[in-house]
């Protein structure tokens, strides 16, 4: 019976983003929040870059002959 009551007083979906950057103002201030974002995505940029990197390689060892 909690449980049910628990799922339908908790937000869901675009919430979400509201209260995570109500949290982030409050606890960082208006200043920091687009430095955090800035460096947020130069790092999954990089991330990305890495995968496409290593998923290329792992491509080249599998046309190896006698793989």
């Amino acid at each position: 019976m909690m449980e049910n009551f628990l799922l339908m007083v908790m937000p869901a979906g675009i919430e979400w983003v509201f209260l995570a950057a109500a949290v982030a103002i409050v606890f960082f201030g208006v200043k920091k929040v687009p430095e955090f974002a800035r460096s947020f995505g130069k790092a999954k940029g990089e991330y990305e870059k890495a995968r496409i990197e290593g998923q290329k390689e792992i491509d080249k060892i599998k046309r190896q002959p006698g793989n």
